[in-house]
């Protein structure tokens, strides 16, 4: 279509939208998506008969990046939340979650952080916080991701904890997330945890404590509580801000 063109639309049900203009590039801006009958002016503001139907979708982009955690065996969640552009406040509600990155066919001792390359598809344009969670790790949040004419590479993002998202294991005793400390230590070293497999009535809690996976609370997983990376960190410690 022309720049500045008079078009009228009727939506799937019959309804006829007020007549507008198209852009200074010929684009109609500001659709619902859906299945709609355009019409173009024939003389003047008398709309023509003939019609062609259009159908109007969302316009999506990738986010790509990389992310290291412990435990290849459990899966690694997300949520991105969209900023208001009015308040500049990110909704309460999730816009994309999901399973990030999953543990069916993963393998590795998970002794060392495993590190996964990653891309969430179909985003629609907007600015949001990425947050990523796993069981036994402190959330990892990443904010002001800028989503507008193209595919947004992390690797890129001149802030390095958005180039490297490197999650921290140990959180095991506090599930707020505040501090990977003593508390987590204990817990592993508790009678009913330690040099237990992650099977048995206690199970669930061993399963936690089970940083690396290989299915046994041992000196592997308080070696991991202690890694510079992750012992005395908490949530604030992984809350990337905007530039």
């Amino acid at each position: 279509l022309a720049a500045n063109c008079l078009y009228e639309l009727t939506d799937g049900s019959g309804v006829t939208l007020p007549a507008a203009e198209t852009d200074g590039e010929g684009t109609l801006s500001g659709i619902a998506p859906g299945t709609y009958t355009l019409r173009l002016p024939e003389s003047g503001t008398h709309f023509a008969s003939r019609a062609r139907t259009v159908t109007v979708g969302y316009v999506s982009f990738s986010i790509l990046g990389t992310v290291s955690s412990y435990n290849p065996r459990n899966p690694l969640y997300y949520a991105l939340y969209l900023m208001d552009p009015f308040t500049g406040e990110y909704d309460s509600d999730p816009a994309y979650s999901g399973i990030l990155i999953d543990s069916e066919n993963r393998s590795g001792s998970g002794m060392t952080p495993d590190e996964t390359a990653f891309s969430l598809n179909g985003i629609c344009r907007g600015t949001y916080k990425l947050v990523l969670s796993k069981t036994s790790h402190i959330d990892y949040e990443v904010r002001g991701l800028v989503v507008s004419g193209g595919d947004l590479d992390l690797s890129l993002d001149s802030r390095p904890g958005a180039r490297v998202i490197a999650m921290a294991a140990g959180n095991v005793a506090d599930v707020s997330g505040q501090k990977i400390n003593l508390t987590d230590l204990n817990m592993i070293l508790r009678n009913a945890n330690y040099l237990r497999p992650v099977t048995g009535p206690n199970a669930a809690a061993n399963a936690d404590c089970d940083l690396n996976g290989d299915g046994n609370v041992n000196l592997t997983d308080l070696n991991i509580v202690l890694a510079n990376h992750n012992y005395l960190t908490g949530k604030s410690d992984f809350v990337v801000p905007s530039e």
